[in-house]
């Protein structure tokens, strides 16, 4: 039976990697955001007032009293565009760095390395907002967009594996790292363009994607203990702990089902051998090698 849209976005919600789950929400902050906006247009709000509006309700900004009435706003701000533009090019660098990134790391690390990149981001933009002189004046101006913690996550990847090769455009192969120098070379270049300090919450992602490459190392370090992908789990937020220890018996399988998860574990073998000829042992992530482990002594 076909799913209809909404049941299909939902399952994509539930089952899809962490980079899908994101998308979706990002996609769904930006058309309420645009319904919100019609709604003040048809009530004679002018365009720019409406912006100014939402922006005031649900952007943070350099000024903490107006962060500490807005607490939503700390986190809310990297799932926020009002932009077209400037949403779709983030979705594209979410979904491009997300696959890149689940082939090396996990979801855990994925998710940690974007909302901590994000509010480094946030961090690094309140303290230029009421440090440098040059931002004065401009303390009011709201911060929103992706941007900090999807560059985090290129970073983070890219410094933490820097031989990984792509193939850009389709035609030639290039290294993952040399792109994000590339947009940490932009962001440089353009902050004496940019008044409003959008450029050094960037430099803010991107510091914390260099820590994170670092973190990824040290599974014991304090940011890699959090696990947020539990957020994105709604069935386990209302989900209560039995007190009640009940065992179940295993339930013969058939041999269809046998068959099928014997050439499903081949093929995930076969995939792992392969991201090691292309990478290294070391690119497996401790899930992968606990996997291979068990499988060859299944042989």
């Amino acid at each position: 039976m076909q799913r209809t849209f909404t049941e299909d976005l939902r399952h994509q919600f539930k089952t899809g990697s962490i980079y899908t789950k994101l998308i979706i929400l990002n996609t769904a902050v930006f058309l309420v955001m645009i319904f919100i906006s019609i709604f003040l247009h048809l009530n004679n709000y002018p365009r720019p007032i409406a912006i100014a509006a939402i922006l005031d309700w649900f952007a943070p900004s350099g000024n903490m009293q107006h962060n500490l009435t807005h607490p939503w706003s700390i986190f809310l701000y990297m799932f926020l565009h009002i932009d077209v533009f400037h949403f779709i090019m983030q979705m594209f660098l979410l979904y491009f760095t997300g696959r890149i990134f689940m082939e090396y790391l996990d979801e855990k690390k994925l998710l940690n390395t974007y909302i901590f990149g994000g509010l480094s981001g946030l961090l690094f933009y309140i303290t230029a907002m009421n440090v440098f002189p040059v931002f004065n004046g401009f303390e009011n101006s709201p911060l929103l967009g992706a941007s900090a913690a999807t560059l985090a996550l290129l970073v983070a990847v890219s410094f933490h594996l820097p031989q990984t090769e792509i193939m850009l455009f389709g035609a030639f192969r290039v290294k993952l790292i040399y792109i994000a120098l590339l947009f940490i070379a932009i962001d440089l270049i353009a902050i004496p363009n940019d008044n409003r300090g959008a450029r050094i919450a960037h430099l803010g992602g991107t510091f914390y994607g260099i820590m994170a490459a670092g973190f990824f190392r040290k599974p014991k370090f304090v940011l890699n203990t959090f696990d947020l992908t539990t957020l994105f789990s709604p069935e386990q937020w209302f989900k209560k702990k039995s007190r009640m220890k009940v065992e179940y018996s295993k339930r013969p399988i058939s041999d269809i089902e046998y068959n099928e998860n014997k050439v499903s574990k081949q093929k995930r073998i076969d995939s792992l051998l392969e991201k090691i000829n292309r990478s290294g042992y070391e690119s497996l992530t401790k899930e992968e090698k606990d996997f291979l482990f068990k499988a060859s002594k299944d042989v």
